[in-house]
């Protein structure tokens, strides 16, 4: 299973590093590309976009420090919801309501 993380800052890191250790396949994406480089040392792939992660990924999970960060990710031009394979589950660690949750899934 390819899971993704978007997010890979404060909450993002760690918890990317605890599923690299249990041996998963690990696509990953942040603005910040500094956060990621660490991760990419340790064979996480890099992803182009959240759509890129929602395309590879069986599941995303996302950790962003605020609602319009989650809204950017999941709705923008390259967002989550464009992406075409990505039938399985995204889980949000971070900020986001339930209502924005709900409305990813629904858009799929």
């Amino acid at each position: 299973m390819e899971a993704g993380y978007l997010g890979v800052g404060a909450m993002g890191q760690p918890m990317s590093h605890k599923l690299l250790d249990a041996g998963h396949s690990l696509t990953i994406y942040d603005i910040n590309e500094t956060a990621m480089l660490p991760l990419l040392e340790r064979q996480a792939r890099r992803g182009a976009s959240p759509r890129d992660l929602a395309d590879r990924c069986e599941i995303v999970f996302v950790s962003l420090p605020t609602l319009a960060a989650f809204r950017e990710v999941a709705f923008g031009a390259d967002g989550l919801i464009h992406g075409a394979a990505m039938s399985g589950s995204d889980i949000d660690r971070g900020r986001c309501r339930p209502a924005h949750c709900r409305r990813v899934r629904l858009s799929r």
